[in-house]
């Protein structure tokens, strides 16, 4: 009979989205990362200038790095698993565009070729992307000084499905680690 319990558990859990959230405006940019309700990261955080001082510290000595052949094949494992993602990923876009400018015979012709930009690029993103809302808004200040965006994106997945794709690709990820380890010791036996 506990089994039941735990099982029911399981699933409500798996049913839980995890949700993107990304925000830029005047104040700046917004960032979190939710698991319904609970958050797990917010950007920007707290400043930690003791971080920004050993970080300068640690580049001025690093010279050297990895073989790009050894990560060709982890950069393909990454794109399977953010094409895989990309495709059971839902998303809500809104952007809001206000065009300034002085002369109105160049913000006029500067706001169509925003629009067929924007025209051509969105059967773009619903092709690649599950979009279950857009507002797409580019309006015209003759007096503002500078052009103003305000864009808000929200993303989620169900978790059972973010777990699906992260085993699948860690398992690829895990099997190609395991296989460089046994190259690289074969080869340090040779030797």
């Amino acid at each position: 009979m506990w089994w039941l319990i735990v099982l029911g558990i399981l699933l409500f859990l798996a049913f839980i989205p995890v949700l993107v959230r990304f925000s830029y405006d005047e104040t700046g940019y917004r960032f979190s990362l939710l698991w319904g309700i609970i958050p797990i990261k917010r950007l920007p955080g707290k400043k930690r200038e003791n971080h920004k001082k050993k970080s300068k510290e640690k580049t001025s000595s690093e010279t050297s790095g990895g073989k790009l052949s050894e990560l060709i094949p982890i950069i393909k494992i990454g794109c399977g698993f953010l094409n895989a993602l990309r495709k059971k990923m839902k998303l809500k876009l809104w952007l809001h565009l206000v065009m300034a400018g002085d002369d109105p015979c160049d913000l006029a012709v500067n706001y169509g070729r925003t629009w067929a930009a924007a025209g051509s690029l969105i059967p773009l993103l619903e092709e690649s992307f599950i979009i279950q809302k857009r507002e797409i808004q580019i309006d015209c200040d003759f007096g503002a000084e500078e052009t103003l965006v305000k864009a808000k994106l929200r993303a989620h997945i169900a978790t059972w499905r973010l777990i699906g794709i992260a085993a699948k690709y860690g398992f690829r990820l895990l099997k190609h680690y395991m296989k460089s380890m046994k190259s690289k010791e074969s080869g340090a036996e040779n030797e």
